[in-house]
């Protein structure tokens, strides 16, 4: 943000590069174990970002942060792909949670 590549967090994809075998791994797997849910969705509201990558690696460490590409759903805000089975423009999530509370 402090480069203006993105005015607000939500438009950012953050990708996260591990080695294997790391205390980086260990702590992954530390929360994996505590939360119920995916671990890139846990660090998406973590970080209030639209996306997290969590992608192990043989010798790399590294953090990247980019400006999402895809379009902003309008029922939740987050960047991503659009459900292809609406005219409106929401994500395959908030397409489904509305299906389900038909």
């Amino acid at each position: 943000r402090e480069q203006n590549v993105f005015k607000q967090g939500i438009e950012a994809i953050v990708r996260i590069t591990y080695q294997k075998n790391s205390k980086e791994e260990n702590l992954f797997n530390l929360i994996k174990d505590k939360i119920n849910q995916p671990i890139e969705e846990f660090f998406e509201f973590f970080f209030l970002v639209s996306a997290v990558q969590i992608i192990m690696s043989d010798n790399t460490e590294q953090i990247e942060v980019k400006k999402h590409q895809e379009e902003k759903c309008q029922r939740c805000w987050k960047y991503g792909k659009q459900s292809k089975d609406t005219a409106d423009t929401i994500c395959s999530r908030c397409f489904f949670a509305i299906q389900a509370n038909q």
